[in-house]
């Protein structure tokens, strides 16, 4: 008798297991995607807005993002020569064309100290005929839109 209690405890602490783990993936669905799909650690969906959302610094977008931002023009600050990149910018270049959208691929190196990629983003940003609101964009949020963000905001360069 001793035994089957012990045996119908076991057995019922394991289904309860089994049912909690059950039902904490089925809530947390998002934690069981950071285990299938490891990148979403790096936040690939990081958005930063400036000037009254009229130029957004983001990370690599899909076409949800896209049409939730709305932007009339995406600057890619991916190197097109790159395989990777190359294939990534391809396939942002019709993604933007079915949705409507102007594409400007301007490639910044990440480990350049070389300003005057800089600057020619900030005289594109500049031009009067560069329709507004822009998205500029690397693959993740790294030190190229951190710079470009310094230039704009703290060393106030004019771009509307």
């Amino acid at each position: 008798m001793k035994r089957l209690f012990s045996l119908l405890l076991r057995a019922g602490l394991f289904l309860v297991f089994i049912g909690y783990f059950i039902v904490a993936v089925i809530v947390n669905t998002g934690r069981l995607e950071l285990w299938i799909h490891p990148l979403e650690r790096f936040h690939l969906d990081r958005v930063e807005c400036l000037r009254n959302g009229t130029i957004c610094l983001g990370t690599y977008p899909d076409e949800m993002t896209l049409r939730r931002l709305r932007p009339a023009t995406v600057v890619s600050l991916l190197n097109p020569r790159l395989p990777f990149s190359r294939e990534l910018v391809e396939a942002e270049r019709e993604r933007c064309r079915k949705l409507g959208i102007r594409f400007v691929s301007i490639p910044v190196s990440l480990f350049s100290q070389d300003s005057g990629a800089y600057d020619n983003l900030l005289s594109l940003l500049q031009t009067p005929g560069v329709k507004k609101p822009l998205y500029i964009h690397t693959y993740l949020f790294d030190r190229r839109l951190e710079s470009l963000k310094h230039r704009i905001v703290v060393e106030d360069k004019p771009v509307e």
